[in-house]
């Protein structure tokens, strides 16, 4: 009786098991991202994978989690110019609870447009100082124009001190010739 037992209880966890990875629903597939003009919103879309149910889809937008959501798009209004990331798993809740195993995922800039040569400006700086290190551009771009301002005022001293010696040549030039 006890070997009977034994041998229906691991028939019974093998049937459990068997049923748990039967309802692991498939990777999302196909992320799609649509910028939409100049307003900042990008719309994400995606599929069920094909296997088992999924019922839900387990959604993070910039790392903020939307769950139970059975909808297979999402518009983010991310801001024109700034950029929106994606992270999608599968969930199935019909046989036994489970996540995918894998997800979809996504980043892209919004679309921008300039209006005015401040835009582009406040637009390229963080672009900049993402690649630079700003606290040593900064400096340098005050000294090349201190340099600048400097010089200025030296470069129009020579320009008229060599115009006033042109004409000084020129004068004494036809004075010698007489």
């Amino acid at each position: 009786m006890k070997k009977q037992i034994w041998i229906i209880s691991l028939i019974f966890i093998l049937a459990m098991s068997m049923s748990v990875n039967a309802a692991v629903p498939p990777d999302p597939t196909n992320l799609v991202s649509d910028k939409i003009s100049s307003s900042g919103h990008v719309i994400w879309s995606w599929e069920a994978g094909e296997g088992d149910v999924t019922d839900l889809f387990y959604i993070s937008i910039n790392g903020v989690w939307t769950n139970d959501s059975c909808a297979t798009t999402y518009d983010h209004n991310v801001g024109a110019g700034k950029t929106s990331t994606i992270i999608v798993y599968a969930y199935n809740e019909t046989v036994t609870a489970a996540q995918s195993t894998g997800n979809v995922t996504g980043s892209v800039i919004a679309i921008q447009s300039f209006s005015s040569i401040v835009d582009v400006i406040s637009s390229v700086v963080p672009l900049l100082s993402s690649m630079l290190d700003i606290s040593s551009v900064v400096p340098l771009l005050s000294s090349m124009l201190d340099l600048i301002l400097a010089a200025f005022p030296v470069v129009i001293g020579i320009v008229l001190l060599s115009a006033l010696s042109l004409l000084i040549l020129g004068v004494l030039a036809k004075v010698t010739k007489k």
